[in-house]
């Protein structure tokens, strides 16, 4: 138990740096007290409307770094990102109605680990959840009190987010989005809940069945990201430098 605490904590301290991300809560069997050796971390996220899908892409970027990320057959004691809503409209009642009281079993007790104010729109929109009870109320206001008290919080000016702000994120999130629907309804076959649109992303399937070529596309991600970062900096560098001795130049003359 400890262990998986630990795990989730530092994903909140991870994920606050995610861009577009405005809510990651922990959810499942650890908040209701019933996890067992192969349980592994489930984590809800909520993203800014229209950057759901470059918002999982760093997500799963940034938590693939930590060498505990949920895939392929390795799931006990693994961080699992596997529901993403948007900000506007955080519903999360399923598509499949017979699926409603798991969902509700699910989502209904969460523990924030990052929050930007969405928690309290995610109950308003989700009260379909008072239809339903489930033991573990009491076990997440203990747990929550005692290890996430103060969950961190998202820095402000995020560069990233300005940047992918305007047409280049719009056209960055079409990419992202084209990709990532494609490889997530590959595998529909052996699914029990999954959904990829615009507005959500659900991955909920019997039986975990992703390649490996997600550990491929997130390396080809962090590689690019790290040479955009690179370029963008050593780019700007010179430029103020350039800045300044225009500058004294000017003084000198005066």
């Amino acid at each position: 138990m400890s262990r998986l605490i630990a795990r989730a904590r530092l994903a909140g301290k991870i994920l606050r740096f995610v861009p577009f991300l405005r809510l990651a809560a922990l959810n499942g069997s650890i908040v209701r007290g019933v996890e067992n050796k192969q349980s592994d971390i489930d984590i809800l996220i909520i993203a800014r409307a229209g950057r759901l899908y470059t918002c999982r892409a760093f997500a799963a970027a940034f938590i693939h770094l930590t060498g505990w990320r949920r895939h392929g057959k390795k799931v006990a004691g693994r961080l699992c990102l596997n529901c993403y809503l948007n900000d506007k409209s955080p519903n999360i009642f399923p598509h499949r109605k017979n699926s409603a009281k798991k969902v509700a079993k699910a989502y209904k007790y969460l523990i924030p680990l990052v929050d930007d104010g969405i928690l309290r729109k995610f109950y308003k929109i989700n009260r379909w959840f008072d239809d339903y009870s489930f033991k573990g109320e009491e076990h997440s206001r203990l747990l929550s009190s005692a290890c996430f008290k103060k969950f961190p919080l998202k820095p402000k000016n995020q560069w990233i987010e300005k940047l992918f702000s305007g047409r280049l994120g719009n056209l960055v999130e079409y990419k992202l989005m084209i990709y990532q629907t494609k490889r997530i309804y590959s595998s529909a076959t052996c699914d029990d809940e999954l959904v990829a649109t615009s507005d959500e992303i659900r991955l909920h399937p019997k039986k975990f069945c992703r390649s490996s070529r997600d550990t491929k596309y997130i390396f080809i991600f962090m590689v690019v990201l790290f040479s955009f970062a690179i370029g963008f900096f050593t780019g700007l560098y010179p430029a103020r430098r350039a800045e300044r001795v225009d500058a004294l130049d000017v003084l000198r003359y005066e």
